[in-house]
């Protein structure tokens, strides 16, 4: 649409009269969460690999929170996207490049940086541990490795209100890695009518820097929804497998066992196979499998 006369005077006296200076200015970060399954060692070569959520977390160097554990993440230049920023913070945190990344949630609560007010857009990464190297000092310095990590629901309590109800959930997040970490988490949910609101807080922090707990927790929350209705499992397996690996990626992510029957049938969409075998923990052959991607279209 062509602008008239009076439009673009108008246009030109908001310009010179604008300052951008009356706005209190934010600093934005970027957060990355990086989750892999591997393998619990274990002495007994005939019994079935037990498998473990992790995430990869970097020793703080600096204060605030100095010489706790955090995301991998930084500022974002004024000249960087959001995404741009997680890969380049990514590669310089840990080495790491080439991942797919995903936005999860941007965290924004007003005392969750000491230093000033500071907004932070976590993403989400999902990368094969077998696949990745991970250095133990990255080239800007700080401790960096894997934590095998548990979250659990504690308590679950629920009270009736005249228009609805009022369900208070309690998990534990427990972090076992160089060190051993932990926090809790309080999820409240009230009905009011037909009309749901929650709300999370982080009411417990040992070991990890700012509201990173939160970060976790969210993150794991992501993907235990998203198994449901993706293919987003598949990214923490080799490209070829069988489907007691891919089983044991889906009760690991849960959190609980699933009926082999069930899951199978549950899932044969997804998967095709293939004519190749590999021994398994009892040493017979075992049919490997592949991810079919126009299964995961229906």
């Amino acid at each position: 649409m062509k602008k008239d006369s009076n439009d673009i005077k108008l246009e030109n006296d908001f310009w010179r009269d604008y300052d951008p200076g009356q706005f209190e200015k934010l600093s934005v970060a970027v957060d990355v969460l990086i989750f892999a399954i591997g393998e619990k060692q274990q002495d007994n070569a005939r019994k079935l690999p037990e498998k473990e959520l992790r995430i990869l977390l970097k020793k703080r160097t600096e204060f605030p929170d100095k010489n706790k554990w955090a995301l991998p993440g930084g500022f974002v230049a004024p000249a960087e996207s959001l995404e741009q920023a997680a890969y380049d913070k990514l590669k310089q945190k840990t080495g790491l490049t080439d991942l797919y990344l995903e936005q999860l949630y941007t965290f924004g609560e007003v005392n969750r940086d000491s230093r000033t007010r500071v907004l932070s857009c976590s993403y989400l990464a999902l990368v094969d541990a077998a696949r990745v190297d991970i250095p133990g000092k990255p080239s800007d310095g700080g401790e960096i490795g894997w934590f095998t990590t548990v979250c659990a629901l504690i308590a679950d309590n629920r009270s009736f209100t005249e228009d609805g109800y009022v369900r208070e959930k309690q998990y534990v997040l427990i972090l076992e890695g160089p060190e051993q970490l932990k926090a809790q988490i309080q999820v409240k949910e009230t009905l009011n009518g037909n009309i749901i609101s929650r709300s999370e807080e982080l009411v417990y922090n040992e070991g990890l820097a700012f509201d990173h707990a939160a970060m976790i927790w969210t993150g794991i929350e992501r993907l235990r929804n998203k198994l449901e209705y993706t293919s987003i499992a598949f990214s923490l397996l080799p490209r070829l497998f069988t489907l007691t690996e891919l089983q044991q990626v889906y009760e690991t992510i849960l959190g609980r066992e699933l009926t082999a029957a069930n899951f199978r049938r549950k899932i044969g969409h997804l998967v095709e196979e293939t004519r190749h075998t590999r021994a398994d923990y009892q040493h017979r052959p075992a049919r490997l499998f592949r991810f079919n991607p126009e299964g995961g279209r229906q």
